[in-house]
């Protein structure tokens, strides 16, 4: 694997971690001050995707499954969202 290879599978699976918590925080009623900075960390991560951070390790393959899992879920949750605007 490539270093471009390898970075392109970083911002892939770093991407879809700030989807999943934006979509896990945003169904919670109530947050807590670390959970909302989380979240706008999370919204900020991905309004400016040339920058993201490296949340994931890419060594957790069990996280990694778990996020390639969800990611049809999110898809379809975002794709509602756009319909609706």
């Amino acid at each position: 694997m490539t270093a471009r290879d390898l970075a392109q599978k970083q911002r892939r699976y770093d991407i879809l971690h700030h989807r999943s918590r934006v979509h896990t925080f945003q169904s919670m009623p109530n947050l807590s001050h670390f959970d909302r900075e989380l979240l706008r960390q999370s919204r900020d991560a991905l309004s400016n995707q040339g920058y993201v951070m490296r949340a994931v390790d890419l060594n957790d393959t069990r996280y990694l499954v778990y996020l390639e899992q969800l990611e049809p879920r999110l898809n379809r949750r975002e794709a509602r969202l756009t319909s609706c605007r």
